[in-house]
This record gives structure tokens, sequence and C-alpha cells, in this order.
């Protein structure tokens, strides 16, 4: 764009829309001082924010900001062996609990298919020779190749 003024020749104006006129020129210099203002006035409300997060008195356990303090007394607790002591404050001032090992029992039944090949007369005796012929060895080699469904039903969960 060129600025128009009294020294300024036509050939130098490619458009009158291109031109800077000195109204042109005020508009945009107050345009952009009110933009610089607003974002002056954004910074300064972010810095205010910093300080009262710096500054402010932490009155929760729960407050993301101690996160890492509580990841890190735990792992103390668990190597002076303040475990149980840590575990109550935690727990009554909403801190992070220790990650703690578990033990768990549980029953398993497993169901998967056999096949088995019986030479007899009838289904039912088919049946009863595959049953008794069957044994840990047989289905240890099924179970290596079956496609396995299971079911747990809990029985108890002790620390480790």
């Amino acid at each position: 764009m060129t600025l128009i003024d009294s020294n300024t020749s036509a050939a130098q104006i490619a458009s009158p829309a291109d031109a800077w006129t000195p109204t042109r020129a005020a508009a945009r210099f107050a345009a952009d001082a009110a933009r610089i203002a607003e974002l002056e006035s954004a910074l300064s409300a972010a810095q205010q924010r910093a300080v009262i997060a710096e500054t402010s008195q932490i009155t929760t356990g729960s407050d993301p900001r101690l996160h890492d303090f509580w990841v890190l007394a735990g792992k103390t607790a668990d190597t002076e062996g303040f475990c149980d002591e840590y575990d109550r404050i935690a727990e009554t001032m909403d801190g992070v609990p220790r990650a703690r090992e578990w033990n768990v029992e549980m029953e398993v039944t497993l169901t998967f298919s056999y096949t088995h090949t019986a030479t007899c007369h009838d289904s039912d005796d088919a049946y009863a020779i595959a049953r008794d012929s069957l044994d840990e060895s047989d289905m240890r080699e099924a179970i290596s190749w079956a496609s396995l469904d299971w079911s747990t039903e809990h029985v108890s969960t002790d620390r480790a």
C-alpha cells in the first residue's frame, strides 16, 4: 500500500482501494492500539493468576499441585517403614494412596472341548471309555491347542 500525500503521483497508486490515506492510517492505528490494550490486559490477568497460584496456601490434600509430593511421601513411607501412618494421613487429607501389592486368591473354572475316539457299541459306552481314560497329560495337551473359556470366583484378597 502507498501512503498518499501531496507528493504522491497518480502513477504510484495502483488502485485507490490500496491507497494508505491519513484517515485509513489513523483507523488502523486505533484498531492496533485497541488490540494491544486487550492483549496487555489479558497478560496482566494471567500474571495475577500465576502469582495467586504460586503464593496461595494449599488447603486440601487433593490439590493437584501436591500430587508429586504425595507420591514421594508414599515412597518414603515404604522405605522408612511409615506405611500405616502415611495411609491414615493420606486417607484423612484426601491424599494420593500408596500403590501396594495384593495377593488375590481366586477359584478358576476352566472349560474347553476335548475329543477322544472310542471303539464300542453305543454312545453311553463311548462316553464312559473317554471319561475313564482322560488323564492330566491329555488335558494339558488339549489345553495347548484348545480355545479356552473360564470363569472366576473371588475367594479372598490380602495385602502382600
